[in-house]
């Protein structure tokens, strides 16, 4: 039997984020899986074919398994299918209790916003909303000097009857999960907690799996609310994570000069520029030790398009924080005095190389945003993709976040729930995914396989120490 213990080929993890509604375990999964190898495969091939169901050992929920689109049988060489595990984060049983109170008390500080701080894609809700809050208090009010016929009656009792039917259903199952999740009041704290606590600790898995440390690259990928959570899970993994391990030998950091000079003297990148020089810090921070194998983040008819909105009281509020870091943008913010302290800098490392501050997780991760044109929750993200200067001001006008609008197939009346759907055009998506083009740019292959055979080594996983020992001794004599 030959030995191929040794042998390191490359396999990648994609992590799908469902949005709000009452969704069932792996329904998202699936026909997201089913979307993507139907597009990159042949017609011919179903995709039962493809994709094979298999024991997820990383989510702690045990109705969840891993779908997985394994390589070619042959040897692996650049420009073929690479390994491919799909997982799902769910979350929707950790949304328990919602009450109308969650519902109302969030619309109420939404509808109480100036005019002027509603997005244009939901200043026609706002102001529908408006409207019937206007009209139910005028029917509350005349309602003894209403017409009291049989007639008028019966339409009246027909409309609360749809409304507690259908009202009950779509205001706490799916508008409830939003009101919930974005508003950090004491009793929604715990729920927040929950959730983001299991992506990144599914995210943390799959970096740092003790059994088999698989994956050399993970791309993350949220649709509607789920792109909230990825956000915050990013954020917070980042933050564990922007430091090194371990102290390693500096390397020629080309990338992070060029970033440096890039920030330092406000030049101008268009989007691909910035992808470029992305992937490039993604390869340096790995180099130097920094635990991180996100490359990309992906976004599907994402709410952060309305992030002032929602994320915020106002434009001003959400640029402060942004400055604070406390909400990353891409481009990140600039580096400066608060990152030194008694004249040392706090973004040097023991071997002297120079890491990125917690806010910068994508100064080496790549932000794809897709959206249908007439999807409202969803849009162009830009007040994350904008730096901002001491007063709150744009300082440029350049955004690294790739929006990039889906083209529709059909039309359909509610397309949020549509971009994996028959009606999208799936290339779009599956470009973003850059599942096998990403391996063809010879650095990144290099990059992944020998960080993660530098880290096998240093921290071996079960399957390292067993294939270490005396069994494989024997193995290798039986053979």
């Amino acid at each position: 039997m030959p030995d191929n213990s040794g042998e390191r080929k490359p396999r990648q993890a994609v992590v799908i984020i469902h949005g709000i509604g009452e969704q069932t375990p792996m329904a998202t999964l699936r026909g997201f899986v089913r979307a993507v190898t139907e597009c990159r495969f042949s017609k011919k091939s179903a995709p039962d074919d493809q994709a094979l169901s298999k024991p997820d050992y990383i989510s702690a929920t045990l109705e969840l398994r891993r779908m997985a689109v394994a390589g070619n049988d042959r040897k692996w060489t650049p420009g073929d299918w690479v390994s491919t595990d799909f997982y799902e984060l769910y979350w929707a049983h950790m949304m328990t209790g919602t009450a109308w109170r969650h519902v109302t008390a969030w619309a109420a500080s939404l509808l109480l916003r100036f005019p002027n701080q509603v997005p244009d894609r939901l200043r026609t809700l706002w102001i529908v909303s408006w409207l019937a809050v206007v009209l139910a208090a005028v029917l509350f009010v005349f309602r003894d000097s209403m017409p009291q016929g049989t007639t008028w009656l019966a339409v009246l009792a027909g409309v609360v009857l749809l409304f507690k039917w259908k009202g009950r259903y779509f205001g706490l199952q799916y508008i409830g999960d939003a009101a919930r999740y974005l508003s950090p009041t004491p009793e929604n704290v715990g729920v927040r907690q929950a959730i983001r606590s299991a992506a990144v600790e599914l995210l943390e898995g799959l970096h740092d799996d003790p059994t088999w440390r698989r994956y050399h690259r993970i791309i993350l990928v949220g649709h509607s609310l789920g792109s909230v959570i990825g956000y915050d899970a990013i954020t917070h993994l980042w933050q564990r994570r922007h430091h090194p391990l371990k102290v390693y030998p500096s390397v020629e950091q080309d990338a992070q000069a060029q970033y440096q000079e890039h920030q330092s003297q406000r030049r101008h990148f268009c989007t691909q520029q910035a992808r470029a020089l992305q992937s490039a810090l993604w390869r340096e921070q790995r180099q130097l030790g920094v635990q991180w194998k996100i490359t990309d983040f992906i976004t599907l008819g994402s709410p952060l398009a309305h992030a002032s909105f929602l994320l915020a009281t106002g434009r001003d509020d959400l640029v402060e924080r942004i400055r604070q870091r406390e909400y990353p943008s891409c481009p990140p913010q600039p580096e400066d005095h608060r990152d030194r302290q008694y004249n040392e800098s706090l973004l040097q490392s023991a071997s002297g190389a120079k890491v990125l501050h917690h806010g910068a997780p994508f100064a080496c991760t790549r932000w794809t945003n897709l959206y249908f044109d007439r999807d409202f929750v969803g849009g162009c993200i830009n007040d994350l993709g904008i730096w901002y200067g001491k007063h709150g001001q744009a300082e440029r006008g350049e955004n690294w976040i790739d929006n990039k609008p889906v083209p529709r197939k059909r039309a359909c009346l509610f397309p949020h729930t549509k971009y994996w759907h028959k009606s999208a055009d799936h290339s779009v998506l599956v470009n973003a995914l850059d599942l096998v083009d990403w391996w063809k740019t010879p650095e990144n292959t290099a990059t992944a396989l020998s960080a993660q055979d530098r880290d096998t080594k240093l921290f071996p996983t079960e399957r390292d120490k067993w294939m270490r020992g005396p069994f494989r001794d024997k193995l290798r004599r039986d053979s």
